[in-house]
């Protein structure tokens, strides 16, 4: 009854009337008081954690956010990366040697990945699965340096942003995959760890 209440009652009540009582014995007030004091109040499905603290507050569907919402994240600073590459070709950075190109690339991946990582911030503490403000904001400053870091390999690894741009929804497909999103597979955990997001979560 905890998923669909009114619908259960119905069939419950239809149980009880054909097939265990007469209408006369049991009054539909009796009925209804009895079903609404012994259905389940509880989550159907509980998630605990050994290292971490969760509020007693979170819904289990929400767990998965975290996961999706840092997959997100990272979507951003590949997305600047791209950009980045797209402007490199038009040789809006000729006039820096190809070593310091580094830095605008760094810089761009991180101005686009400090705004998602606020927007997650903000969703986290509104579900109720923080585990507390000086927590969550260390984790997320070191995901979007790391976030950053690996853009910055992926612009060297595709170095055109048409190749970039269609290895995305590649990417972020076996990082859901490998990354402990919804389920964690311990054989993956090698390739899961390529990730930031692997760490992350």
């Amino acid at each position: 009854g905890a998923l669909y209440s009114s619908f259960s009652y119905e069939v419950y009540e239809n149980f009880v009337y054909t097939k265990l009582v007469d209408k006369n014995t049991v009054s539909e007030e009796d009925l209804a008081r009895y079903f609404n004091h012994t259905k389940q109040r509880d989550d159907i499905v509980k998630f605990e954690k050994t290292d971490e603290e969760v509020s007693k507050n979170t819904l289990y569907l929400l767990t998965p956010l975290r996961g999706i919402m840092s997959i997100m994240v990272v979507l951003c600073g590949l997305a600047a990366a791209m950009y980045f590459l797209k402007d490199k070709k038009e040789g809006k950075y000729n006039w820096m040697s190809e070593r310091k190109k580094i830095i605008p690339a760094f810089a761009q991946c991180l101005a686009a990945l400090v705004p998602g990582a606020i927007a997650v911030l903000l969703a986290i503490g509104f579900t109720h699965i923080s585990v507390g403000f000086a927590r969550e904001l260390l984790s997320m400053l070191l995901f979007v340096i790391a976030s950053s870091g690996f853009c910055l390999v992926m612009c060297m690894l595709f170095k055109k942003s048409g190749n970039l741009g269609a290895a995305i929804p590649a990417i972020l497909v076996v990082m859901l995959a490998v990354s402990p999103v919804f389920i964690t597979i311990d054989m993956l955990k090698p390739v899961g760890m390529l990730f930031p997001t692997y760490y992350y979560l």
